[in-house]
């Protein structure tokens, strides 16, 4: 055995870097291979397409999907058969109204004029699809005369305009769901009772129907809160504060056959700010000064019939300005 004479010294000795060391012994620690990269991207995925269907993102397809999915649903759609599977059963409208604006309140004429907008909604089962055979498209948007749109109307207009004014886009869902939304502006009417203006209070109703289906073809539910119109998207009005705003269905027989409508009834006051100031407070003064003149002395004379003339003047003037401006005259009652 041959002994070197050279002893080994530490020099010699391979020695590893400490920071690659602490590196290799996290590295190992937590170990990441292939296939625990590949479970987890398809964890991530499966989430992902969770939340997606969940929270309503998902998929919209392709051109070429929704092409197809119209094709397929409208190839012999007829828009004058009511959409029902039996046609002994009736068809479900939910149905609300949306009030924007009172635009005006017309005493004289007893006209109630309102901006508006309808919530309709129904199931068409002619125009429902399977989303995984159109490229996972959940809905659709169609004009309204594509499709089947219940007739109602506001039977107590004074225009003699009874339908919507702007037929918006029908929005189709693959359940065969169909939401409606279309604006109108109305002038409906409304018995009027001026007896205690300025501080009067109004109720104005609105009565829809269908114009031509029965209760036992067409049945009108309330969309979504029972009893209640929609005041999200109202803007007050400068003359009139909303003190209520109900709706009910009524049943009743016309012709031995079942009839419903959904009346809304608007509760309104007047703000009376404007009248106060410029018609009670100027009457109240001149009143007053009419009064005053008789206090004067009889041998005045003269003076006494000028001061009665610079009094009636203006105040008839005044009077005829104001009445015939803002005074609500009805046949039936007088403020």
């Amino acid at each position: 055995m041959i002994i070197s004479p050279f002893p080994r010294s530490s020099r010699h000795q391979t020695t590893e870097c400490p920071a690659r060391t602490t590196a290799a012994r996290r590295w190992n620690k937590f170990p990441v291979t292939v296939d625990v990269l590949i479970v987890g991207l398809l964890r991530f995925l499966v989430l992902s397409q969770f939340l997606a269907q969940t929270l309503g993102y998902s998929q919209r397809g392709s051109a070429e999907d929704h092409a197809a999915l119209i094709r397929a649903k409208y190839t012999g759609y007829n828009t004058l058969v009511r959409p029902v599977t039996n046609l002994s059963d009736p068809v479900r409208i939910s149905f609300g109204i949306v009030l924007i604006l009172i635009i005006s309140v017309n005493e004289r004429d007893q006209v109630f004029k309102s901006n508006l907008w309808y919530r309709l909604g129904w199931n068409d089962p002619q125009l429902a699809w399977n989303p995984s055979e159109y490229g996972n498209i959940q809905k659709i948007t169609m004009p309204a005369d594509k499709v089947w749109t219940p007739d109602i109307v506001l039977l107590n207009n004074a225009d003699g305009k009874y339908g919507v004014s702007y037929k918006s886009n029908a929005v189709i869902y693959s359940g065969g769901d169909v939401i409606w939304l279309p604006p109108t502006i109305y002038r409906s009417t409304c018995e009027i009772n001026v007896v205690y203006f300025p501080f009067d209070t109004q109720t104005c109703k609105m009565r829809f129907k269908s114009w031509t289906w029965n209760a036992q073809e067409v049945v009108l539910e309330s969309f979504e809160d029972p009893n209640l119109v929609d005041l999200s998207d109202y803007t007050e009005s400068g003359t009139w504060d909303i003190i209520e705003a109900v709706g009910h269905p009524f049943y009743y027989y016309t012709d031995k056959q079942p009839r419903m409508e959904m009346v809304y009834h608007f509760v309104i006051r007047r703000r009376p700010l404007f009248y106060v100031v410029n018609l009670l407070i100027p009457t109240c003064l001149i009143t007053f000064l009419t009064v005053l003149v008789f206090y004067l002395p009889t041998d005045s004379g003269y003076a006494k019939y000028l001061i009665e003339i610079s009094f009636f003047s203006p105040a008839k003037s005044f009077f005829k300005w104001v009445f015939d401006r803002f005074a609500p005259f009805t046949g039936k009652k007088l403020p």
